[in-house]
């Protein structure tokens, strides 16, 4: 699966029961630290800040707080980066197994961050304040 933005990585974690919505405005200062200390000390979820105060972005904290959790987030890859782990501590395993790690460079390829225009990012801006 993968994400495509860190918000699409928010509603995924809300839906599965990972994050909580924090609604009332906060201070960034202190307040904000003291709601992550304590999540993070518990083991608990993810925190989405709605409304912080002086600011008009949400912001999100403890998203990798618990080794489960960032299992769940990258979920769909962590495999792959192992591989491609494994093939730099061993490149000759490469040469045992050359089927694996022709996979393993294709994953490596599609790793690297992608070009996209500025045009493309508007519309998709556009598209999520559109639907909300």
């Amino acid at each position: 699966m993968g994400y495509s933005s860190l918000l699409e990585c928010i509603k995924d974690l809300e839906e599965n029961g990972h994050l909580i919505r924090i609604k009332e405005e906060v201070d960034p200062n202190l307040e904000m630290a003291t709601y992550h200390l304590n999540e993070f000390k518990k083991q608990g979820k993810a925190l989405l800040f709605e409304n912080v105060k002086g600011s008009k972005y949400p912001a999100v904290s403890n998203l990798y707080g618990t080794l489960e959790r960032s299992n769940f987030i990258f979920r769909d890859s962590i495999d792959k980066v192992k591989k491609l782990i494994n093939l730099k501590i061993d490149p000759l395993d490469g040469f045992k197994n050359p089927l694996a790690s022709l996979q393993s460079a294709f994953y490596a390829l599609n790793a690297l961050p992608k070009k996209v225009s500025f045009l493309n990012i508007l519309r998709k801006l556009l598209y999520q304040i559109c639907h909300k």
